[in-house]
Formats: C-alpha cells, structure tokens, sequence
C-alpha cells in the first residue's frame, strides 16, 4: 500500500497515515486446538471411570492453507486427555483407551499432578493421532477398565482447508457467519499482514515495525507493549481457514478478518472496534494515572507519550473513516462464494 504523510495539529508534530491492515495478512497454518479441557476426570457414582478430552478443544477448528490447485489432503489430529479408574490391581490396572475405533497409547500419571490424591495406578494419561478429511467430525473416546467399566467422551469440531491468494469457484468455507444467506464466505484464507500502509517502496516508513508500533521507541515509559499490529506484507505473514484467529489478537490483525468477513460487521462497525481496541492498548500501555515511582519531570514526559499513543490511535481511524470504504468492499468481493439460485 502508499505511504501519505501529513502534518497534523496537536500532539504529533509530524504524523504519518498508516492504514490498519485492511484485509492483508496470513494465518497459523490452522491448528486451532489450545491444551484443550484441563478438569481432572471424576469417577461416576457407580464406579465407572472417568475420562476427559484435553485436546483438541471442543468445537475445534483445523485448517489447512493451500495454493490454488493443489489438492487438500486429511488432516491429522493429536488426541489427548486423561482417565481414571476406581479398579485397583495395582500390577494390572491399565485401561484399554479408543479413540474411534482406534487404539491409543495409555501411560501411567505418575508424579499425582494432574491426578492429585489418586492412588498409584488409577489415573492414566492417553493419546492417539487420527486423520480426517475435510468435513464436520466428532472424536469419540472409549475407555473400559480392568473390571470391565466403560465410559466415554466426546469433543466436536471442522476440519477445512483455504486457498491462499484466491478462492475455488463454487466451494465455501464450511464456518459460516449465516449459513442461509445467498452470499456466503468463500474459501479464501484469511490474510494478516499487521498494520498496513499504501507504502512508497522507497519509503522508511515501509519497515513492519512502524507500521505495527508507530510509538516506537518512543514509549519509554510504557507499562505495557504498545504494538497496534504484528506482520508483514508480501508475502503476509498468516494465512488461515475462517473461523480461527489471528495468532497475535492485536488490533490491526484483528481488524484484517474482519474486512475479510463476509456477513460480519459493516465497515463502520470494523474501523469502531479496532478504534477500540487501540485505545485499550495505549489503556494498558499508559493507565489514567503517571506511575508512582516516576518524578514530576518523568511524569511529564509520560504525559506527553500517553497522548501521542492515542493520537496514533485517532489517525489510524480518521484514515481509515475517509478511505477505507473502498478497500472494505474490495475485500468483501474477494472474500464472498455469490450462490446460484434459479
């Protein structure tokens, strides 16, 4: 994107317009799962064993993010928890653990740290590793004890896959924000590239970590990071299937899908949150009151840097206000799957 500098009155001297990210980015290659569910699995009241499905998270996402023309492949998936039994031979106390079908590994929870106060040998970790298609799944865990108990779980979730720098014609993502709209998400990735800019090649102001962090440094006495992006441009620095998040949720990254969302919000509703979202990061950067154990001169000059970050924060919006219109619906038009309907 260009770079346009201005000089503008109050607390910057000399300000540069940056443009939030305006639909630029990348994505975290699609494994959406975190440690997934950490409860330690309680017996039923009749002795059965308890088991819980630590990851993938339920209602998991995975994604993967694909060239145009190259074919999608399954996706494999690490399935892992925790069991515990009330049978208590201790030399031959192993349950037998089903992952669809399939057996997993189960090892003794030795140390007592994710069972505490269990007897040795009745708390049991497993894992096991599936592939799956692209589709709607459910992930089935099956436990039977020593004595012949059993139990189950279950976690829900998507496997998908997007096109980077494009879109497949007639195909759409399977997460959609309204499933019964004509005009649905395509299968594009999503695509951060941070806070961008129409930037000059020859331009300083180029460099990713202006772009991201206009206070630079310039925030000495920033109690908190005051990045308003993370990325870079050509090539963007994530690609991912909709339904997933940038890796860092900062605002511009933020603000990335959301231009890129179709049935989301409007571009009013984008440019407001983000807006939002920076004034939260100069909040935490900057609280209401100078810190303590800064002299009235420091303080001062905390002022003077607490204003300037929500000054960058004003600029970026007032930018984006009078501009981003265009590229708002540029993005919505490569991001949207038109249905056919007689």
């Amino acid at each position: 994107m260009k770079l346009d500098s201005a000089i503008l009155n109050g607390p910057m001297i000399a300000a540069v317009f940056l443009l939030s990210a305006c639909g630029g980015g990348s994505g975290n290659n699609g494994i959406s799962s975190d440690d997934g569910d950490s409860r330690v699995p309680q017996l039923s009241s009749d002795g059965r064993p308890g088991v819980v499905i630590r990851a993938p998270a339920p209602d998991f996402i995975l994604g993967e993010a694909l060239d145009l023309g190259v074919p999608a492949l399954t996706q494999a998936i690490l399935i892992n928890g925790l069991v515990r039994v009330g049978s208590r031979d201790d030399f031959n106390n192993l349950p037998t653990v089903h992952v669809n079908g399939q057996v997993a590994t189960v090892t003794p929870e030795a140390f007592g740290q994710d069972c505490p106060g269990e007897a040795p040998l009745q708390c049991f970790h497993y894992v096991a590793e599936l592939s799956f298609e692209k589709g709607l799944h459910t992930i089935t865990v099956s436990v039977s004890d020593v004595d012949g108990n059993t139990a189950e779980a279950h976690v829900g979730g998507t496997v998908d896959n997007c096109r980077r720098f494009g879109k497949d014609a007639g195909i759409a993502a399977l997460i959609q924000n309204n499933p019964r709209a004509n005009v649905l998400q395509s299968n594009r990735c999503h695509e951060i590239d941070g806070c961008s800019a129409y930037l000059y090649e020859s331009d300083p102001f180029a460099n990713s970590n202006v772009r991201n962090n206009p206070m630079g440094a310039t925030s000495r006495f920033a109690a908190a990071p005051t990045n308003f992006g993370r990325g870079e441009v050509n090539p963007n620095s994530e690609y991912f299937v909709h339904g997933l998040q940038p890796t860092d949720l900062l605002p511009c990254n933020k603000h990335d899908v959301c231009y890129q969302t179709v049935n989301g919000m409007t571009q009013q509703q984008c440019d407001a949150q983000m807006l939002a979202d920076m004034e939260q990061v100069c909040h935490q950067a900057y609280p209401e009151q100078c810190p303590d154990n800064l002299n009235s001169f420091e303080c001062g000059l905390w002022r003077t840097e607490r204003e300037l970050c929500f000054g960058f924060a004003a600029v970026y919006f007032e930018v984006l206000s009078r501009v981003g219109g265009d590229v708002f619906q540029g993005r919505q038009s490569e991001y949207q799957h038109v249905l056919n309907i007689p």
